[in-house]
């Protein structure tokens, strides 16, 4: 075998790279032409949370295609160069395929569910490789590295780094994926090697699932239920969703958006036993309904009319 049969050429790392720089050229455009609605990082394959719990679930894959700014989509490409060029020389443009579908996929969702955002970028990707290089060099000397304790360590000090940001700088760096980008990519690598396929298959099938699993049942993520409380909302039934609202609050005090959905539910609640009660002429009983409408909406003119015609 020549060395050109061995090592194939990168064009699906190509392919990936040509995608990631022509979104980030049109987010750039767009931002710099004003072009600032609730729609734009869903259409370039960024939807948020919110959005992917209520359908566009195939946010988990096209978000890392996406990058904010300059750095994250500098250092991600040469991670991609590094990495994932290295493993599509040596295992060819559809494993890669398969491989980075996983990859970014699984990531994505683990961020998701643990973080209330999918994030975007490929540090998780970049991650896996790594880790699935490292897992299966230590079975295969073709994917045998240099300095790849150095390597694996610069991972580990970037991910305490990025955590140090998140927390004093309030980056939002997505360290989630980064840690399970790593060590799934550890996993799924060293098994690869195994002689038997079907163990590598159950679990990367297994870890796959669960991940999947995340993106309809997730108690404990703020995102998650106030997904369920919107849909229940939608759909009339302000019980169900007041229920999920708490929920979400209870994990997320400070969520501004749940706490606005939960005062337009109080105000229409109040407002339809208040104007039950004043057509069947149960006065004291509206009074009492518009009094309390007024004390979390003073604004509220519609009951103050009202209130002013009772007798």
């Amino acid at each position: 075998m020549t060395l050109r049969q061995k090592y194939r050429f990168p064009w699906l790392t190509v392919m990936i790279t040509t995608i990631s720089i022509v979104i980030f050229i049109i987010l750039k455009s767009s931002i710099k032409q004003d072009i600032h609605n609730q729609y734009l990082y869903s259409n370039i394959g960024a939807p948020y949370a919110i959005q992917i719990y209520t359908g566009q679930y195939w946010g988990v894959l096209t978000n890392s295609f996406v990058h904010i700014s300059y750095t994250p989509l500098f250092l991600n490409l040469i991670g991609l160069w590094i990495f994932a060029a290295f493993t599509e020389r040596r295992l060819g443009f559809w494993r890669l395929f398969l491989l980075g579908f996983f990859a970014t996929t699984i990531t994505s969702m683990i961020q998701l569910t643990l973080s209330n955002d999918a994030g975007v970028g490929l540090s998780g990707v970049n991650f896996f490789f790594l880790g699935f290089i490292l897992g299966k060099g230590l079975l295969n000397s073709l994917f045998e590295i240099s300095y790849k304790r150095t390597l694996f360590g610069t991972a580990i000090l970037i991910i305490f780094f990025s955590f140090y940001l998140n927390f004093t700088q309030n980056y939002t760096i997505g360290t989630e994926a980064m840690i399970s980008g790593l060590f799934i990519g550890l996993i799924i690598g060293f098994t690869s090697e195994f002689k038997s396929q079907l163990i590598q298959i159950i679990l990367t099938t297994t870890i796959w699932i669960g991940g999947l699993t995340t993106l309809f049942i997730s108690p404990w993520s703020a995102e998650w239920n106030y997904s369920k409380g919107y849909i229940h909302q939608l759909n009339g039934n302000f019980s169900a969703a007041k229920k999920y609202y708490n929920n979400a609050i209870i994990i997320e005090p400070e969520h501004s958006v749940v706490k606005e959905n939960l005062f337009i539910i109080n105000v229409e609640e109040l407002s339809d036993e208040a104007l039950n009660a004043h057509q069947n002429e149960f006065y004291e009983k509206a009074r009492h309904h518009y009094e309390e409408l007024l004390a979390i909406d003073p604004s509220n003119t519609w009951a103050k009319d009202n209130m002013s015609r009772l007798p």
